[in-house]
Order: C-alpha cells, then structure tokens, then sequence
C-alpha cells in the first residue's frame, strides 16, 4: 500500500475545492501540515489545538503567517473564532510523536459536527480523516459513520477507505449541496 495514499486524497481533494482567499478551520492543527497546504493555497486558516506543543512545532516550522491565526483550545470552541468559512479540516486521533492519551473524542466531534452542519452553506464542505487503529479512535469513527447516515439530502456524505487494511486511516467528507441538486 502507498503509504500517501489518503494524503494524496485529502489534498487533492483541497486542490479542487479551495480557492485563494477561503476561509478554512483546521480544526486539529497538529504538526500544521494541513495548514502549511492550505497556505499554498492561498487560503486563509483558523487553526486550533488543545497542545501548545503542536501550536510551538507548527510556529517553528512555518514561522508567522498573515494567513494563518492559531488558537489554543479546543475545536468545540471553533465558533468563537469563526463566523465564515469554506470548509473545516480534521485530523481526529492524537498529535503525532505527541502523547497517546490525548485524543479527540467522539464526544466533542460529534458536538461540533452537529453544529458544523447547521452552519454550512451551499458549496461548504467537511474533510475528516480518521484513525481507527486505536480504540478511541475506533470508536470516534463508528460515530461519525452513524451521524452522517443521518444527514439530509442536501448533504453528500462519503468516505474513501482502503477497504482490505481494517484499522487503516480513511477520510470522511461532508458537502453541503444546492437543495435542487439534493436528490
């Protein structure tokens, strides 16, 4: 397996849907790899983490961006910060090379999802990749695979997922449709 595979999605996926100037959330900042993508870009980021470790290792390696403002707490309280925005990006699990017990948890996704969706507009979108190869992430997964099975029409739901490695990362998307287009 190419061990970029879901990698090569989630920025592909990016690469058609975002334009210079969106407003994106990386909800889970982590190393700031997804920022740092989202800067070439050319998009403007909201970006949380509940580490100040992952906000310094992201500062240190992307140095200060106009384009770029950091927040250190906890995605539930993305709306503080937020009014507006293209899409929200997650990288759900905990920060890598970081401390294994702290995860998100299905809780709080689940809390914030729900807020997301009433949020969004024609056009925005959600790009969550999971991480069911640890039990709190297994079980994040499972809960958001039941909360999208329950969204309307005027939401396209889908995942992309290596189908034959079972704990494997995969991605979850959420787009918001024209009602029209709905069916």
């Amino acid at each position: 397996m190419r061990n970029n595979l879901i990698q090569d999605f989630v920025k592909d996926f990016l690469s058609k849907h975002v334009n210079p100037g969106d407003v994106m959330v990386d909800a889970t900042l982590g190393n700031g790899y997804d920022s740092e993508y989202l800067l070439s870009l050319g998009a403007n980021i909201i970006a949380f983490d509940i580490q100040s470790a992952a906000i310094e290792q992201t500062k240190k390696r992307l140095g200060e961006s106009v384009n770029l403002t950091m927040h250190h707490t906890s995605f539930i309280n993305m709306f503080v910060h937020v009014s507006d925005f293209k899409g929200i990006i997650f990288n759900l699990g905990y920060l890598p090379n970081g401390d294994k017990k702290i995860t998100t948890n299905k809780s709080d996704t689940l809390r914030i999802l729900n807020e997301i969706v009433l949020k969004m507009n024609k056009d925005n979108f959600v790009i969550i990749t999971a991480y069911p190869g640890h039990e709190a992430g297994l079980d994040e997964a499972h809960a958001i695979e039941t909360f999208i099975q329950t969204l309307p029409n005027d939401y396209l739901a889908y995942t992309y997922q290596i189908k034959n490695r079972f704990h494997a990362p995969y991605v979850i998307v959420i787009e918001k449709m024209n009602k029209k287009n709905a069916s």
